[in-house]
């Protein structure tokens, strides 16, 4: 499989693609929570404008998803040949519900292992206070954290599904054979989580612009394209990832079947 960079290089506008779109999702989103939530000055918008907005961003992002799926899935399987929009979103969408089952249950898992992150720091370094008492950034550390303990499914289950064609509870069940302590498992992981650790110090840094500032949304801007380049940079790794693994299993199984037979011949 190409080099993850040599792909994003010869495949640069399909890359692009991928990231503004996501990107554009994302400050869409903030901007809509402003104007939805009447404790953030909004909250105005008649209901009809609310489900036209809501039914909009939703659009977008189920075309985003199979623009990033198809992207990785065909990284996988035509390196980096350049690929047509069109023939992204037609291989994304076959894998976009596989995905969608399992970031639901990664979500519900994550939502509790974030809360029970919050209740312990806030029971052992803050004195049990008040929930609605509690930091922001203590609730971005253990947002962080979370993602730390969840680093192994979150990397690996999409990357199994695309490139083992299979069904969300079956890349479960294959997550053994894949190891992140040692190897190139080891350097998967040291990249995730340094881009975690980047994204959490580049957020913290760019949110502290005055949020009545023009700046605010420059700020929010460099913040979605560095998150959303940082998340297809990691997907394609995890995918190289998978791949290399299952070339290097089926490259021993031959080996010991070719063994086997010259044991058998002789």
């Amino acid at each position: 499989m190409a080099d993850v960079f040599l792909i994003l290089k010869k495949r640069w506008p399909e890359a692009t693609l991928v990231i503004v779109f996501q990107a554009g999702i994302i400050i869409v989103m903030e901007q809509f929570s402003a104007l939805a939530i009447p404790t953030q000055g909004g909250g105005d918008l008649p209901e009809w404008a609310l489900f036209l907005l809501t039914a909009g961003i939703t659009a977008f992002a189920v075309i985003w998803q199979m623009l990033y799926l198809g992207f990785l899935a065909t990284a996988y399987t035509d390196g980096s040949a350049p690929q047509q929009p069109g023939r992204l979103v037609s291989v994304g969408r076959y894998f976009f519900w596989r995905i969608m089952l399992f970031q639901l249950l990664l979500a519900v898992v994550y939502m509790a292992v974030s809360f029970m992150a919050l209740g312990i720091f806030n029971t052992v370094f803050l004195g049990g206070g008040e929930p609605a008492d509690i930091p922001e950034w203590a609730v971005r550390l253990c947002s962080l954290a979370a993602v730390v303990i969840l680093a192994k499914p979150i990397l690996i289950v999409p990357a199994i599904i695309i490139v083992r064609n299979c069904r969300p509870f079956a890349a479960l069940s294959a997550l053994k054979e894949y190891k992140l302590l040692a190897g190139n498992g080891l350097r998967l992981l040291g990249l995730f989580l340094g881009c975690f650790v980047t994204l959490f110090l580049v957020s913290f840094v760019l949110g502290r612009v005055d949020g009545n500032s023009p700046y605010r949304y420059v700020a929010g801007a460099i913040d979605a394209i560095i998150a959303s380049t940082a998340m297809l940079v990691i997907g394609l790794s995890a995918v190289q990832f998978v791949a290399g693994r299952n070339l290097a299993t089926e490259s021993t199984e031959t080996a010991e079947t070719a063994e086997e037979e010259r044991k058998e011949n002789f």
